[in-house]
This record gives C-alpha cells, sequence and structure tokens, in this order.
C-alpha cells in the first residue's frame, strides 16, 4: 500500500511539473537568456536567439529585432554589423538603416537542425545608454521560417526579451553613485529595508 501511494504521489507530481517545465512550440524564435538581462552602461554583451523547428530542418528566415537605440546599440564591430551565426545557424544579411530596427535575413540549401533548442544567431550590443536603470524590450517579428520545401515552420512565433542597463553601486536608481547609495546598503544591512532599494546590481 506505501509503495503504491508512493507511485501515486511521484505520478501526480510529474502531471503537475509539466506544465511548468513545457518546452516551446515549433516555428518559436526566442531571446537567450529570456529573462532580463541586467548589463552595466558602458559594457559590451550578448544575447542569443535560439529556435525550435520541430522534425523539420530550416533552409531560410527573415526575422527583425527592434530595441530602443537611447538605451542600447549593436556592436557594428563585431560580425556581420553585430549579427553571428550560432552553432546552429547562419546568416546573410544584416541591415540597421533605421535606429531601433536591427534586421536579419539568412539562407542556407542544405538546412540546419531539425531540433528544438537551436542556438541560430549570437547578437552583440552596446550598453550606451544616457538614461541609465533603463529597461529596454527587445521584440523579435518573424517575416518567414521556412525549410528547404519552402513549407512553414510551425507557427513562426517571435518571444521577446528585455535588457536593464544600470550603474553598478547605483542602488537607488537615482543615476548615479552618492552617499544615498552607501546608506541604503548599510540600512538593508542592519534589516531597515530601505525603500528605493535594488537588490540585484
Amino acid at each position: 500500500m506505501k509503495k503504491l501511494i508512493f507511485l501515486t504521489t511521484i505520478l501526480l507530481g510529474m502531471v503537475l511539473l509539466i506544465p511548468i517545465f513545457a518546452q516551446s512550440s515549433v516555428g518559436d524564435i526566442w531571446f537567450v537568456p529570456s529573462d532580463p538581462i541586467a548589463v552595466e552602461v558602458g559594457t559590451e554583451f550578448r544575447t542569443e536567439i535560439h529556435a525550435n523547428t520541430g522534425t523539420q530542418q530550416f533552409c531560410s528566415y527573415s526575422i527583425e529585432i527592434t530595441y530602443n537605440p537611447d538605451i542600447i546599440s549593436p556592436n557594428t564591430s563585431v560580425g556581420n554589423s553585430s549579427v553571428e551565426a550560432g552553432p546552429d545557424g547562419f546568416v546573410t544579411s544584416v541591415n540597421l538603416t533605421s535606429p531601433g530596427i536591427l534586421e536579419i535575413s539568412g539562407f542556407n540549401a542544405n538546412g540546419k537542425g531539425p531540433g528544438d533548442n537551436l542556438n541560430v544567431l549570437i547578437i552583440s550590443w552596446n550598453a550606451d545608454t544616457q538614461n541609465p536603470d533603463s529597461i529596454d524590450d527587445l521584440g523579435i517579428t518573424i517575416d518567414y521560417f521556412k525549410d528547404p520545401a519552402s513549407n512553414n515552420i510551425g507557427v513562426p512565433t517571435g518571444i521577446d526579451g528585455a535588457v536593464d542597463v544600470f550603474i553598478l553601486g547605483d542602488v537607488t536608481e537615482d543615476g548615479s553613485v552618492t552617499i544615498n547609495d552607501s546608506l541604503a546598503v548599510a540600512q538593508y544591512y542592519v534589516g531597515l529595508n530601505p525603500q528605493l532599494f535594488l537588490l540585484l546590481h
């Protein structure tokens, strides 16, 4: 009887965990890391673009990434105007003609994949904002995502990301490091829980 209760508990636990750890859908393209990235003002950082092609290979795509050019900018000294092919991808063309828009397309006659977590692209950025403690939403729009037979891969869906740009030591998020930051850290340390205190930085 104890074995039956134990087995039932395990099975119920697995059923409850399935939705929590659900995989992406076929056709999804997303940023990695998927949680907001915290970067310091004046630093370079990278994001990856991953894709789920299910059981299909992909041979062509066209995506548009939107960002706030007042907060971050593509690091054009890296790769093809900031974009490099990931281990599972390829890149043919990068267009940076409009501020805040990064257009990327690729074609490979042999195709890549299949897989549910392919590292397709790596994008290098600069956190060069004049407005520290800013959050920039990174958007992905998919023009097309095709297999070698020119069929759509699943239902192409872009999953957005975010970047939080901060000044190291600015725990009060007022745009500069002052004595107020030191006082907030001291108050936090003795358990006073200051109101404007950014613990993540």
